[in-house]
This record gives C-alpha cells, sequence and structure tokens, in this order.
C-alpha cells in the first residue's frame, strides 16, 4: 500500500480465498474500501520508525482478521491471516512459567531454565519437536535443550554447521520476533503489482522461503516449523526452534504468547549473563589490584610473572604468556618455540587496524605458531606506552574433543547432477568429528580484561 496515497499498489496472488477479492481488482483501491479502522491504524504508523511493526484484529469486508503491518521508505506491508473462533493455544504449566521469572545463579539453574522454556512452547504450540540451539562464535550452533513426542529421536548435543543458517537469515532473526512456515511443500504464492516500485518483505512473516531451505526441512522430515530468535543486546544469541511432521498453522494468539514467553526468557538469561560478567569483573579486579600492587614492589615484568605466574595465566584461564617490547621477552608457561612466537609477534605488529586479536586455532587461521605441538589458541593485546607498543600474549594449549554433529559439517550442499543445482545434505545421522588444533574457546569478555591488564600494568611500570 502506498504510504502516500494509502492505495493499494501490491497484492498476492490468493487475496480472493480471504477478501473474496481478485488481486487485480484491488489495484488503486483505496484502503477505507477495506477498513476503516485499518485506515486509523495507518495514520498512527506515519509517526513510528520504519521498523515498528503492528498486529491488530481488524475486520476486513465483514471477516475477522489478524494484521501484521510492517513499512518501508514508500510502503506499507500488511500481512493478513483469518481468524477462527477458537484459539490452539496450548495448556501452560504455572511451573514452567514460574522458571521465566528468575534469572539463574548457575551454570546447572541456566540449563533448568533452558528445559523450562522449551518444554512451555512444546506445551503451547503442540508441535512434535521443539529445541533451543545456542550459537557457538563461528555460528555453528548446538542444540542445547529438547522436549519432543515420545518415539523420536534426540538431537540433544548434536552441533549444526553455520551454513545451515546463513548470515543472511540470522539478521532476519534479529529483526524479527518469529517466523513460521506452515507447509514446507506448499508453493510460494507470487505477488503481483500495479507498479514497478519493489516491496521489502523484511518484517512480513508470510514471505516465501528459500527453496534451499525448504529441501532441507524436507530432508529433515519436517513438514511445518516455527523459529523464535533469543536476541541479546542485538546479537543472536540462540533459536527455539519448532518442527512438525505435518503441515501446521499457528493462530496469532498462541504465536503472540509463545513470542510474549520468549522474551521472559530472554530476560532471565540476559540476567544470568550479567551477572556471569559482573562476576567475572568483580574477581578480574581483585586480580588486577594484586598483580598492580606485586608490579610495583617488582619494578619489572621477570620478577612479576616469578611470583604471580598463576595470576595472570588465570585471567584469561591460559597456559602460558608472554610480554614483549622490542628489546624484551618475558615469559612463562606453554609457549610456541622462540622463532614462531618472534613470527607471530611480528605478523601482529603488523596488523595495525586492530589492538586486540584472539583465535582459539592458530592452525585454521594459518598463523605463525600453528605447528607447535600442544599450543593452539591465543590472545593477544598491544599498546603504545614509553615510546613502543607494549603486546602481551595468552596462550592455551591444544584440547582434542570429540564434536557431534548433526550429519557431515564439510558437506552442508550435496551436488545433484540430475537437476545441475546443490541442494541441502540429506543425511542428519549423527557424524562424529575428532577435532585437533583447536584450544578451548575464549570467553566474550577476555578481551576487556586483555585491555585491562596491559593498561593498568604499563601505567604501573610509567609510575617508576
Amino acid at each position: 500500500m502506498d504510504k502516500t496515497t494509502l492505495t493499494i499498489t501490491h497484492a498476492s496472488a490468493n487475496t480472493e480465498t480471504v477478501l473474496n477479492r481478485r488481486a487485480q481488482s484491488l489495484f488503486g483501491e483505496p484502503v477505507a474500501t477495506l477498513s476503516n479502522q485499518l485506515a486509523l491504524i495507518l495514520e498512527e504508523m506515519a509517526f513510528e520508525p520504519e521498523d515498528q511493526v503492528f498486529e491488530r484484529k481488524v475486520a476486513l469486508q465483514g471477516l475477522p482478521c489478524w494484521l501484521r503491518i510492517s513499512q518501508d521508505a514508500h510502503h506499507y506491508v500488511i500481512d493478513i491471516q483469518r481468524l477462527d473462533s477458537e484459539s490452539d493455544l496450548g495448556r501452560m504449566s504455572p511451573e514452567l512459567c514460574d522458571q521465566l521469572a528468575y534469572s539463574p545463579d548457575s551454570a546447572e539453574q541456566a540449563q533448568r531454565l533452558f528445559d523450562s522454556m522449551v518444554k512451555l512452547i512444546k506445551q503451547m504450540t503442540g508441535y512434535d519437536r521443539v529445541m533451543l540451539y545456542q550459537f557457538q562464535p563461528d555460528w555453528s550452533g548446538q542444540v542445547v535443550a529438547e522436549a519432543k513426542n515420545e518415539g523420536l529421536g534426540s538431537y540433544l548435543d548434536l552441533r549444526y554447521p553455520a551454513s545451515d543458517i546463513p548470515k543472511i537469515a540470522r539478521d532476519l532473526y534479529v529483526k524479527n520476533s518469529s517466523r513460521t512456515i506452515c507447509d514446507a511443500q506448499m508453493e510460494a504464492v507470487p505477488i503481483l503489482s500495479a507498479t514497478q516500485q519493489p516491496i521489502d518483505l523484511t518484517y512480513s512473516d508470510t514471505r516465501s522461503v528459500s527453496p534451499v531451505h525448504l529441501q532441507y526441512l524436507q530432508n529433515m522430515g519436517v513438514a511445518a516449523s516455527f523459529s523464535l530468535p533469543v536476541v541479546i543486546h542485538q546479537s543472536l544469541w540462540g533459536l527455539i526452534a519448532c518442527h512438525h511432521y505435518q503441515p501446521k498453522a499457528l493462530s496469532p494468539q498462541t504465536k503472540t504468547e509463545a513470542i510474549k514467553q520468549v522474551d521472559r526468557f530472554r530476560r532471565a538469561l540476559h540476567g544470568y549473563l550479567a551477572k556471569r560478567k559482573m562476576q567475572h569483573y568483580d574477581q578480574r579486579e581483585a586480580v588486577l589490584s594484586r598483580l598492580a600492587g606485586r608490579l610495583r614492589r617488582a619494578r619489572d615484568q621477570e620478577a612479576l610473572l616469578a611470583h604471580s605466574e598463576m595470576d595472570v595465566l588465570g585471567l584469561i584461564n591460559a597456559q602460558g604468556f608472554a610480554w614483549m617490547d622490542d628489546t624484551h621477552c618475558h615469559a612463562t608457561g606453554e609457549l610456541p618455540p622462540e622463532k614462531a612466537l618472534r613470527a607471530l609477534d611480528q605478523w601482529f605488529q603488523a596488523q595495525s587496524d586492530r589492538d586486540v586479536f584472539m583465535t582459539d586455532s592458530l592452525k585454521r587461521d594459518d598463523l605463525p605458531g600453528a605447528d607447535t605441538d600442544g599450543v593452539a589458541g591465543v590472545l593477544v593485546v598491544k599498546v603504545w606506552k614509553q615510546g613502543q607498543w607494549q603486546r602481551c600474549y595468552w596462550f592455551k594449549r591444544e584440547v582434542i574433543r570429540d564434536l557431534v554433529w548433526a550429519g557431515n559439517p564439510d558437506k552442508p550442499v550435496m551436488e545433484d547432477a540430475q537437476a545441475a543445482t546443490l541442494s541441502p545434505r540429506r543425511s542428519f545421522d549423527q557424524w562424529v568429528e575428532t577435532r585437533r588444533g583447536h584450544s578451548e574457546p575464549f570467553e566474550d569478555f577476555d578481551a576487556l580484561t586483555a585491555r585491562r591488564f596491559i593498561h593498568v600494568m604499563t601505567d604501573v611500570l610509567n609510575e617508576s
């Protein structure tokens, strides 16, 4: 619908099934033809930001409908769903609802929160399987909680490669509170237009789905899905993925209630993550204060490391540490050979656009020191003090572990010779990868800790 004239410019080819009007007959019609109430809503939206989405129950042509209204620079985009007289909202356990009211204080309590969330969504929606999928730093994901019907195999703890949810899809999840696919085999409905101007369907829940993703669902045996993103600080922390093995449509009432409960979960999770960071901050500041006092007495880095090795390493849960400037290298613990360390230092100094870098795999990133037995990860930070770059390195040892994937992560697509196309993999059977050349991952607050360490310590050295 044109934002200036409030007349219809585009319509899906199936409007007759909802409005009893063919799409072409709607072009040029004013919004009041459909509903005076809708016209008032659009007048309200004129003063709202473009990423604001309105959802309302409105009578169109005398029929009760649920509208989801979004906008781009030139249009209002209206998703229309006919309302049934009865809601399909399932019974919600008060005990599970109560679990979402409090932020966990421990990893064990956080897991109970995860389990409660998927059980509650399954109760509400009736999907055959509900999973909580947590993204990893490399955007692969792991199923950390699951509620499912008896007789279904479990996906709990399985990992999925980043290519299963590509960046364009992740970006859309940050902007939208849910995504519904009622029938993975349903054909896309074309959008007809009275103009040549395209419309932006970013916030539309009825936009068609990528054929590759539909094939992906079919390869899993999934006929319908409902996805609810978990967004923390505008970043996609995870996804609640609901699967059904028959086509399934959700009522707007159930969808709205599910989104509400996920928001309660998000706030509880945010509180838990904030408490973890605050606990880490308090512990870090206590250690830094202790180290600063020792450095004032010791007067140099070598003496500090001799008496405080475990504190310095423990800041980042590392096994090796090196402090380098243009003439000295003060080091302790598990390190790459001197030649490899010097080469890594030269590489980092050449990175003029960054003051911190971290990786859990020198080998994967093809960095100096990658061939060192035992050492796999590094966090390095630099600061300009005393007329030169001061650099601090924390090294983590290699951890060999088995990762259990849903299918081979190295084959996210299969070549279809007959169709001359690529299609998503067909197997989601457990596939075990023995991962080498990686350390334990760094925490997201480790970079800040490293920065605090080098600034505090160099300030102490400048005092003397």
